[in-house]
């Protein structure tokens, strides 16, 4: 049976689909959905298994899958081609996606994508997955609270951030965060980057981002993606598209007007 993924769609436009990030739901996307919304057809997914209450959960899946997962929701809504938008494994995703269907991308925004980074990244998620193995719920939310913000951003907003990725865990599932972060596990050993891609692609980082070592990172963009634009957003973390929302919006309609 084809797998779709769960989706919503408003707007006018050329179509463009944001890809859900790993302990995210489609709703992490609602500041760029707002915006985007008078420019672009949005559709907006969430990853296999998120809010499929009662439906049998997957037992395990790949970045690859995922990528099916929104090639089958195109066909569904017969939509040829699309601008594509991901967030760490989100981006990983949209990178899969464009990889296997060039031709269906119009351009795509790769935020916060995880490259060339094996001391910080790789150690926490196994750090994660463990938790996750252990239902280890509090050190879990702790930890993605602590690193998908930078420091000054909590000063002020850790409250409300804590009980948006607490409801997020809660709609997700421990069960299916664990198989998220097997498949960010695999996909991180493949090194699926080093093939680049040939679609015209933005990436954009937060330049606190508490998991990513810039200098490497960049320097793996610059090498497989010579053609790529890169934006680096000042004194933000890793969910960059929250927490300078502005700034990212600007950079993103900035890129994709180019291409429309």
């Amino acid at each position: 049976m084809m797998s779709v993924p769960i989706f919503n769609v408003c707007g006018s436009g050329p179509p463009i689909v944001f890809i859900a990030g790993f302990a995210s739901t489609m709703y992490s996307w609602s500041l760029q959905q707002k915006e985007l919304r008078k420019y672009f057809n949005v559709i907006s997914i969430n990853n296999r298994g998120v809010f499929d209450c009662g439906i049998e959960q997957p037992e395990d899946f790949t970045v690859n899958d995922l990528a099916t997962d929104v090639a089958n929701l195109l066909n569904l809504l017969s939509v040829e081609k699309a601008f594509i938008m991901g967030s760490s494994m989100g981006a990983m995703v949209a990178l899969e996606f464009a990889q296997r269907y060039p031709e269906r991308v119009s351009a795509m925004v790769l935020s916060s994508l995880p490259l060339n980074d094996a001391c910080l990244f790789s150690s926490f998620i196994e750090k994660l997955i463990q938790a996750t193995h252990n239902h280890n719920i509090d050190y879990f939310t702790n930890e993605l609270v602590a690193v998908f913000f930078s420091d000054t951003f909590l000063e002020n907003n850790r409250d409300m951030m804590y009980d948006f990725i607490i409801k997020s865990i809660s709609n997700i599932g421990i069960k299916n965060l664990h198989l998220q972060l097997l498949a960010i596990q695999e996909w991180y050993r493949q090194r699926t980057w080093l093939k680049g891609c040939s679609c015209p692609c933005l990436f954009i980082y937060g330049s606190e981002d508490k998991r990513i070592a810039l200098a490497p990172v960049l320097e793996s963009v610059r090498q497989s993606f010579p053609l790529a634009k890169l934006n680096i957003i000042e004194a933000a973390g890793h969910a960059v598209h929250i927490e300078k929302y502005k700034e990212f919006n600007r950079s993103m309609l900035n890129f994709l007007h180019n291409y429309m």
